[in-house]
C-alpha cells in the first residue's frame, strides 16, 4: 500500500492495483472520512470501470492537489465510488493502470519500496514537490 495526498487529507492505505482501469479511485472509507476532498463542483461526471473483480460504477472528479510520493498532480482527475457500489474494503482507494502506464514501476521486494519513473512524456506533465 502506499500514501497518497488527495486536497491535503492523507489517504494512507491505497493499493498499488495494475487491474483497476482508471487513475485512481477512492472508497467509502476514505471519503467519509474526507468529505472535503470530494468538492460537489468538481464533479465532472460518472464512469462505469472494470477491474478483476467486474464493472464498477464510479463518480468522476476534478482534483486540484494530489501528491503521490515526491510527485505533485494538478487538476488530476480520478474516481470516487459511492457506498454500495460493490467494492467494499477497508482501503483508502487505488492507484490504476492508467496512471501506473506514466511511469516504469520497480518493486524493491527486499525494502518494501515502490519506485515510480517517470516517462520522458510524464516528465513534462509533473511538477516535483519542493522540500
Amino acid at each position: 500500500m502506499l500514501t497518497v495526498s488527495v486536497e491535503n487529507a492523507l489517504a494512507e492505505r491505497t493499493v498499488l492495483d495494475t487491474g483497476w482501469s482508471g487513475n485512481m479511485a477512492f472508497f467509502d472509507y476514505f471519503t467519509r472520512r474526507y468529505p472535503q476532498a470530494f468538492s460537489p463542483a468538481e464533479q465532472v461526471g460518472s464512469v462505469d470501470l472494470a477491474g478483476v473483480g467486474g464493472t464498477v460504477s464510479a463518480d468522476v472528479f476534478r482534483l486540484r492537489d494530489v501528491s503521490l510520493g515526491p510527485l505533485h498532480l494538478h487538476d488530476f482527475f480520478a474516481d470516487r465510488v459511492p457506498p454500495g457500489a460493490g467494492y467494499n474494503t477497508d482501503a483508502d482507494g487505488l492507484i490504476g493502470n492508467v496512471l501506473l502506464a506514466k511511469f516504469v514501476v520497480n518493486l524493491d521486494y527486499t525494502h518494501g519500496a515502490v519506485y515510480l519513473t517517470p516517462t520522458a512524456q510524464t516528465k513534462r506533465e509533473l511538477t516535483p514537490l519542493k522540500s
